[in-house]
């Protein structure tokens, strides 16, 4: 029979927890290995998440990975509508957006991540749609809508994964079609704390065209009237974006089944307004235009599943994306036309695995090939005519990307209790990049003077290099698992695509390894009542990828470069779910980790950088999640669940240096829900809270202090609150 995505009740052998046959209840666990899905409506035990992690389907508490796994009803329960919002969520995990909203990500576990906003860098957590992965970080923003679950591993998935996952993955699943006719409609009213309106309006409808033919479609519209608001004209900076999804699933024979997966999104909104040190309002800035951003991408996948035989299957996934966007920024944050900033790329993508799977009561392995195509443009460029330079500084960068890899794992009973997991993976990347500018402030130390109106770069890089891992996974008893093992993982060289004042700095960089050792240990106690998940690490980063933003002496303006240091990080990740009592669910989530650089880096363009023993950057000591969620049962009147959950980060380091200015201070942010639902679950209210404290924060900080004396930040969101409702059919 083909695979299917699913939750089904735990062996005792897996994870001792019980599933009792009551009707599902939205509640938001989210952290490491015990996140869970809705669990039963005043049940007392868990219910058992069947994950695919290692490519098959598997009870989480027996994968030998430290991983979290939140279903779609947690992340409504949580509000969770980006993929950039989960890191909350998920302690050792952030997720930044350095140019506001629909810009870049960039992703970090444990330390492990880049802070590179240029589009043709993608960072070394690997993000992935439906089993697609998307390689620019503009494409590493994904809006949740439908969504089954999102799974994320922690650590180098080196082996099944690939080149672009040293630090881990990130993975959504959409809801697939199914063989009955439902749907739902969801609308979400809200209001900041500055009184603008927010809304959201979501739906999905699927079902049978056939005996053998199911569909689903879904999508997703919204709009902000905004919370950041322009002093020069009093506007406020305004959001508009919608996002649709098509499924046809065919299964022609009981051996063969074909899922079409079409996609489509828009942003067509103002782009967010930076915020100076030297604003008085926090969420109120000033600029003489009004900038936008628009991204368009479209998509399509394929996947095939043929069964072989009754214990080989055949998987193959081919997939095509695109990606149009401008984005528009005032980087001087102020009312005089200074410095006026425009980022535009063109981006496609195509890319084709195949796996075997396979295996017998005592063993299981997975082989396959993977090849990956990226072609993408840049356009990018600087107004500086209020600055007196009335030749504007423009450049277009062009890169080709090919990578190829061979790839195997194979897990194997020793006894009964003790399992050997050993893969590897050959990687082959070729990058070709080229890059033409015209303008007034090119440092080249090539021509007379030093200073050039244009310039012209063009170059290639080719690599290979072995990645895996090896592992024990030892079955302490029914209810614990102990697993340890050490990983590498790799990701590839690549080009500075970012603004580039100084010619010398384009160029290349190096590729990064990290060889990481983990132990860790997973438990369900007290009857299937708590689960307890816990792991400890140490990585050796060789050749980190690091960004400089250390301004280039004599220019002031940042370098924007990418450059090699060695890093270490150690820490650990802990997760306690229990239910005490019926009706009430708790959840504490830890995350510890200790990063730092391991050396200085020699910079050509800003000179050495003295960062040995600093502090990674984007990378807080501490952070932890709590929630709490209680249910009563009104019998015919339908149940009321209130729940109340908490997220707190250490502070944050926002460069290489460790600047309390470039950073953002320790802070909590808490939220609530209360709803009700009628019996059935056909419909639910809810209403609920952000940020409750109304807390003001850093999402990023920039430093601009050598040019124009301020720091440049970008907010995370004020206090807001509104209502929801669902109704399913």
């Amino acid at each position: 029979m083909l695979l299917q995505i699913a939750r089904k009740p735990a062996s005792p052998r897996s994870t001792g927890i019980r599933r009792l046959p009551l009707k599902p209840l939205t509640l938001a666990l989210a952290a490491l290995g015990t996140t869970l899905p809705a669990t039963p409506a005043l049940a007392v035990a868990l219910e058992e998440v069947v994950v695919t992690a290692q490519k098959r389907e598997q009870s989480l508490q027996d994968v030998g990975i430290t991983m979290s796994a939140m279903s779609g009803d947690t992340l409504d329960s949580l509000g969770l509508y980006n993929s950039n919002q989960i890191a909350a969520s998920i302690p050792n995990v952030n997720i930044e957006s350095p140019a506001g909203e629909g810009g870049v990500s960039v992703l970090f576990i444990r330390g492990v991540g880049l802070n590179d906003f240029a589009t043709n860098n993608s960072g070394p957590v690997g993000f992935y749609v439906d089993e697609v992965f998307a390689g620019s970080s503009n494409s590493q923003s994904a809006a949740l809508f439908d969504i089954d679950r999102v799974e994320v591993l922690k650590g180098p998935q080196g082996t099944l994964y690939g080149r672009n996952t040293t630090g881990g993955a990130v993975s959504v699943y959409s809801r697939r079609p199914g063989n009955e006719f439902e749907g739902y409609i969801k609308g979400s009213y809200g209001w900041y704390s500055g009184g603008n309106d927010h809304y959201r309006l979501e739906s999905a409808v699927g079902g049978p065209l056939g005996d053998t033919v199911n569909a689903r479609l879904a999508l997703v519209s919204e709009h902000s009237d905004g919370y950041m608001k322009n002093l020069i004209n009093n506007d406020y900076v305004e959001k508009d974006n919608w996002a649709t999804r098509g499924q046809l699933e065919w299964q022609p024979s009981e051996r063969l089944g074909l899922l079409f997966n079409l996609h489509a999104s828009d942003n067509d909104s103002d782009a967010d307004l930076y915020n100076s040190s030297q604003d008085e309002d926090f969420y109120a800035g000033v600029s003489d235009i009004r900038p936008v951003i628009q991204v368009e991408q479209i998509g399509g996948s394929v996947r095939l599943d043929y069964a072989l035989s009754d214990t080989v299957e055949l998987v193959a996934i081919s997939a095509w994306d695109e990606m149009d966007k401008l984005h528009q920024e005032d980087a001087d944050m102020l009312p005089a036309p200074i410095i006026h900033t425009e980022y535009g790329v063109d981006a496609e993508t195509f890319s084709q695995e195949l796996r075997l799977i396979g295996g017998n009561a005592g063993s299981s392995w997975i082989t396959g090939a993977y090849f990956l195509q990226e072609d993408l443009e840049q356009q990018q460029g600087v107004d500086l005519s209020g600055a007196g330079l009335p030749i504007p500084y423009h450049y277009d960068n062009s890169q080709e990307l090919t990578t190829w890899a061979l790839f195997g794992q194979y897990e194997y009973e020793l006894t009964g209790a003790l399992a050997l997991i050993a893969g590897l993976r050959y990687t082959d990347l070729d990058v070709d990049f080229s890059s033409a500018g015209t303008g007034t402030l090119f440092v080249d130390s090539s021509v007379p003077g030093g200073i050039s109106d244009s310039y012209r770069f063009a170059d290639q890089l080719s690599e290979d290099s072995v990645s895996g891992k090896l592992g024990l996974n030892l079955q302490l008893n029914d209810d614990a698992l102990l697993y340890a093992s050490v990983s590498k993982g790799f990701k590839g060289a690549g080009f500075n695509g970012n603004f580039h004042i100084n010619v010398d700095g384009i160029g290349s960089y190096d590729s990064e390894d990290l060889v990481a050792w983990e132990l860790g240990f997973k438990s369900a106690l007290l009857d299937g009542l708590m689960q307890f998940n816990a792991a400890v690490f140490h990585y050796d980063y060789s050749d980190a990828h690091i960004f400089n933003t250390a301004p280039i002496p004599g220019v002031g303006l940042p370098s924007n470069s990418i450059r090699n240091a060695d890093a270490s990080m150690q820490g650990l990740d802990a997760d306690l779910v229990w239910t005490p009592i019926q009706g009430l669910y708790l959840q504490v989530g830890l995350g510890y980790v200790d990063a730092t650089y391991d050396e200085d880096v020699d910079d050509p363009v800003t000179g050495v950088l003295e960062i040995d023993g600093n502090r990674v950057q984007n990378t807080p000591e501490l952070s932890a999640f709590a929630l709490l969620n209680y249910e009563w049962d009104l019998g015919s009147a339908g149940f009321v669940s209130a729940q109340l959950d908490a997220s707190w980060s250490d502070d944050v380091y926002y460069s290489t240096f460790e600047d309390n200015a470039v950073a953002q201070q320790a802070y909590a942010l808490t939220n609530a829900r209360l709803s009700w639902r009628v019996p059935g679950d056909a419909l639910e209210v809810a209403l609920w809270g952000r940020n409750l404290a109304d807390r003001e924060y850093a999402a990023y900080v920039f430093d601009l202090r050598p040019d124009f004396g301020f720091l440049q930040r970008m907010r995370g969101e004020p206090r807001s609150m509104g209502i929801d409702v669902r109704y399913t059919f």
